[in-house]
């Protein structure tokens, strides 16, 4: 998004009609158009549902007042963060009041306005070849000094990185505190990269009419679509356009602690014994008795959701996964959001991309080896955990507001840990912004709602309400609900837990305690699954 005082001008004359906007600027009608077309507020010399939201915001300013850029994708965001948090850091206040989108009472209804206009914001497909050899020529993440100094260099000016944000190729972040900006290229530019030439000719142009009528079937001949069939260059314009107006699914950061890579040396180590004394194995007394390990249970836990070891009958034992996280070491948090954000077509904090540098995952803004494995951890998971200290997080924030630590350390025990909140957002549960306010993501808005729903002080008391074992036989009880409950009614609760164990594969002792588990916290009910034990399976659909 990429909207300056121009084209608000523009907007206000094209309202009255094509001929009053020619009128008034006759030597630059035709490129001013252009622009309002690409950005989709003008569709045959008409504003569209989108630029009328924007007209609409026209009306309520003095465009005098007004700095010549308007909106962009970091004025956007610092807005954004502002509306969720209540918080500014230095650097955002001045310009946000400077374009009348907060005064001292908070948000203004053009702040509001513009809220609404940037979260619904859908341009149409426009790619040039300047934004093509940008793509090829840069890493996808860097600083935004030596993106414009690049594009100034290579083009005369840096209009092609305006006109990047204009059509959600790019992202700018808010500054920090030292009035540093980050930029990354969305997600959407991975499919520039596989679909379209470095050396493109000509822009790749449609309009989202045209595209509908490559989606319904009804599209006249063009190189997009021809004899009734959508060409090779119409599935490559859909495709890319799809990744650029439809949400994707979000990517939450990982890491790799220095507790949880002692864990995995001393298991590397315990199975070189095991080759040659095959009755010592990884069990949990054996890890813990050779590497001195305080709260062992959650590191293996966790371990196991990030797939680095897997539990097995006769103990805890690495996967390919986690012999490679042997080679490749610790990592913070912090570091990771660099390399997810991006793919959140989000823009990481300048510290985050020092981090990230620091710590090996990026070189020169290019992922690294262990970028790549630290992204692996981010990856689709197919189990979840929950630990007390997860149920009292989530009940500490609100649904809708970002707190800052201070407010959160308040509402939770004293022996709650500042790294548990790392677990709670490398399981997606909570984010944190650039501002440094934490809240609740859409997965942890569903598990808020699920355990309170359940029996939430025994799920605060429990040191481990759900285990990625726990989990396994609650999906395994979701997805066969009416069949186990049937069995259940018909045959006894017995019965059906030797189905479960039968239908699993998982050990007698475990699921029979598992469900003992999930029905003392409410996960479970007299026949069959609670709202709150469906809902948690449910939720799993915002893991990436």
């Amino acid at each position: 998004m990429y909207v300056k005082k121009r084209h608000l001008e523009m907007l206000r004359y094209l309202e009255q009609g094509g001929k009053a906007l020619k009128e008034k600027f006759p030597e630059e009608y035709e490129a001013r158009v252009l622009e309002l077309y690409i950005m989709g507020l003008v569709e045959d010399g008409k504003l569209t549902e989108q630029g009328k939201i924007l007209w609409e915001i026209t009306r309520e300013l003095n465009l005098e007042e007004i700095p010549e850029l308007f909106v962009d994708t970091s004025i956007a965001t610092m807005l954004e963060e502002y509306a969720k948090s209540g918080i500014l850091l230095p650097t955002w206040e001045e310009p946000l009041k400077a374009r009348k989108l907060i005064d001292e009472e908070g948000l203004t209804e053009v702040g509001k306005k513009v809220l609404k206009f940037a979260q619904t914001y859908e341009p149409n497909l426009y790619i040039s070849p300047e934004m093509v050899g940008l793509i090829y020529g840069l890493p996808p993440v860097g600083k935004e000094a030596k993106l414009r100094q690049y594009a100034i260099d290579a083009y005369g000016s840096d209009n092609v990185v305006n006109a990047m944000e204009a059509v959600k190729l790019l992202v700018i972040s808010p500054p920090d505190e030292n009035n540093r900006k980050t930029y990354a290229f969305t997600r959407a530019h991975e499919y520039v990269k596989q679909i379209l030439p470095k050396d493109l000719e000509k822009p790749l142009i449609l309009s989202k009419d045209e595209m509908k009528a490559l989606y319904e079937d009804t599209s006249g001949e063009s190189e997009f679509y021809s004899k009734g069939e959508i060409t090779q260059k119409g599935m490559e314009a859909l495709t890319l356009y799809e990744h650029l107006v439809q949400p994707e699914k979000r990517i939450a950061p990982s890491y790799l602690s220095e507790k949880e890579f002692a864990v995995l040396k001393t298991i590397r180590r315990i199975e070189e014994i095991h080759k040659h004394t095959p009755d010592i194995t990884p069990t949990y007394r054996e890890i813990r008795e050779r590497g001195g390990f305080e709260k062992l249970m959650n590191l293996l836990y966790f371990l196991e959701v990030k797939r680095l070891v897997e539990q097995r009958e006769d103990g805890w034992w690495l996967t390919q996964l986690g012999h490679k996280a042997l080679e490749y070491e610790t990592f913070t948090i912090e570091a990771s959001r660099a390399l997810t954000m991006p793919k959140n077509n989000q823009a990481p904090a300048p510290y985050w991309l020092e981090k990230a540098h620091e710590e090996g995952l990026l070189t020169d803004g290019y992922i690294t080896g262990k970028g790549i494995f630290a992204l692996k951890l981010s990856e689709s998971k197919d189990t979840f955990y929950l630990t007390k200290y997860d149920a009292w997080l989530l009940s500490a924030i609100p649904r809708a507001r970002y707190l800052k630590w201070e407010e959160i350390e308040q509402k939770v025990p004293e022996d709650y840990e500042k790294d548990f909140l790392g677990e709670a957002e490398a399981k997606n549960l909570v984010e944190v912004l650039h501002n440094q306010t934490i809240g609740l993501t859409p997965l942890g808005e569903e598990i808020k709602l699920a355990i309170e729903k359940a029996k939430i002080d025994d799920i605060k008391a429990t040191e481990f309400p759900i285990t990625p074992l726990f989990y396994k036989v609650l999906k395994h009880f979701y997805e066969n609900h009416e069949r186990l409950v049937n069995l259940w009614k018909e045959r006894g609760y017995s019965r059906m837990v030797v189905q479960i164990i039968k239908e699993t594969g998982l050990y007698v002792d475990e699921v029979k305690k598992a469900l003992v588990v999930l029905r003392n916290l409410g996960f479970i009910g007299k026949l069959g699954l609670t709202e709150s034990g469906k809902r948690i399976v449910e939720a799993m659909k915002y893991l990436q």
